[in-house]
């Protein structure tokens, strides 16, 4: 922090200290207020001097990006210390000095974690495969005994301490119980332990979204339905999908539920329970259905063929970086709208999302026209051959429309097919984004470049 920042820093606190309330009665009517009790000092910060104090604690965590290495909670407490010093202290004199030795403390911060968390529904044939700055990994006893030495080589040097001992058996208990034969995602952070945490789950939940677009690949007749079939029988006299009965719909939204990935806790699992009695007294029935996913992911050398072959390892690669283009930041974007409606229940909220992936692309920043812009677009990245341009032209324009309608609060009928056509749609464009990466900067780019073929007439020409 600069010497500016750094005194601009120690006149704040001096001056919420001064205005911080000592041994008297709060009114209700300075709410809201933080009381803050420790071996230091008791005092409350109310009113201006509570909004005073998070916007110092703001301050801190914005320098030099401190925000990744530590939460909030650690900076208030930190800053807290400071407070009650000052208070304690009757006087500004060693505020300085407490302000230094903050800065001092969280600026030579370089404690790294190796934190684990587990993942529901995903087994592995491999012992590991690395996602970006993320490793998916089996969690062997050969493992947690690697890790166990590397505690014992920090924090046990003299083989007779035996209170250090005892800390490495315990953990080797707490590991085996939680985490022994799991399969977990593991990531390295720089960070305090809480920050450590946050980060670590942020950034394994983007990591499982990413998985979840391979699952259409690894499932297509559960995510894709006819659309993955070729099949004369699936298709109508003028070449449509037929429509789904309504037993086909459930059977399709069953099959969807019972596939999915997530980490740990956070992939439900249940039983519904169903009571029918007769309006005649005379009978009753009662069903109980499993309900949540149950299948989910292997990853042995197919799934990791399939993995690169959409660009996963490309995606978790950007998720390391900080400096993305406008483009790479939309490819994870779109990314992220794929995996979100592959996990809805409303199937409403599942056309809002698969659109949305289009749009992501096609559509960037603009209202006027979007519906023939997206239509367009998907065409024209599609395919080369002009017919098969027009097809799926018009069918992303019924398909546009279907989220447009529902947005608005217009009842409209749509099929489990509409839903399995458009995942196959949104998710060959953001294969196809994936791969045009290295030529766009950013989806103007992208749509200027279409613009400028179709104006020049060269609707049949490919990338």
């Amino acid at each position: 922090m600069d010497p500016k920042a750094r005194d601009a820093l120690v006149a704040r606190l001096v001056e919420i200290a001064q205005a911080a309330t000592v041994d008297q009665p709060i009114s209700i009517s300075i709410f809201p207020a933080k009381v803050i009790q420790n071996a230091v000092a008791s005092f409350v910060l109310a009113g201006s001097a509570y909004f005073d104090f998070l916007k110092a604690c703001q301050q801190v965590l914005r320098r030099d990006d401190w925000a990744r290495k530590f939460s909030e909670g650690c900076v208030e407490s930190s800053v807290t210390m400071v407070l009650s010093r000052i208070v304690a202290d009757g006087s500004r004199e060693k505020a300085s000095l407490y302000v230094d030795e903050l800065l001092e403390h969280l600026g030579t911060f370089a404690t790294e974690f190796t934190v684990l968390v587990p993942v529901e529904n995903v087994f592995m044939s491999l012992e590991s495969i690395a996602l970006g700055q993320v490793t998916l990994r089996r969690i062997t006893a050969a493992y947690i005994e690697q890790q166990l030495s590397l505690i014992a080589v920090d924090t046990v040097a003299d083989s007779t301490d035996k209170d250090g001992q005892s800390r490495i058996e315990g953990q080797r208990e707490t590991l085996e119980a939680h985490l022994a034969g799991k399969v977990c995602m593991e990531c390295q952070m720089v960070a305090e332990l809480q920050r450590a945490m946050e980060r670590a789950l942020e950034l394994c939940r983007k990591t499982i979204g990413l998985l979840r677009y391979a699952l259409p690949a690894i499932y297509p007749e559960v995510f894709l339905g006819a659309s993955a079939v070729i099949s004369d029988d699936r298709f109508d006299a003028n070449g449509r999908l037929r429509s789904m009965t309504d037993g086909q719909q459930r059977a399709r939204d069953e099959r969807r539920r019972k596939v999915g990935i997530g980490l740990s806790g956070e992939v439900l699992h249940g039983a519904r329970e169903v009571a029918c009695l007769s309006a005649a007294g005379e009978s009753y029935h009662f069903a109980q259905h499993a309900t949540g996913p149950r299948e989910g992911m292997l990853i042995n050398g197919l799934t990791r063929f399939t993995l690169e072959s959409l660009g996963v390892f490309e995606l978790a690669d950007l998720l390391a970086r900080e400096n993305l283009s406008d483009f790479e930041r939309r490819l994870l974007s779109g990314a992220h709208w794929f995996a979100n409606a592959l996990v809805q229940i409303e199937r409403e909220n599942e056309l809002t999302s698969l659109v949305t992936v289009l749009e992501t692309f096609l559509a960037p920043g603009e209202s006027d026209r979007i519906v023939n812009k997206i239509a367009d677009g998907v065409a024209f990245v599609l395919t080369e051959d002009g017919g098969h341009r027009v097809k799926i032209r018009d069918r992303v324009r019924e398909l546009y429309a279907l989220r447009s309608k529902v947005s608005h609060g217009t009842p409209i009928p749509f099929t489990g097919d509409d839903l399995d056509e458009l995942t196959s749609l949104a998710m060959s464009l953001l294969h196809r984004m994936i791969g045009l990466r290295g030529k766009f900067a950013s989806a103007k780019e992208l749509n200027t470049w279409i613009e400028t073929r179709k104006l020049s007439g060269s609707w049949g020409e490919g990338f």
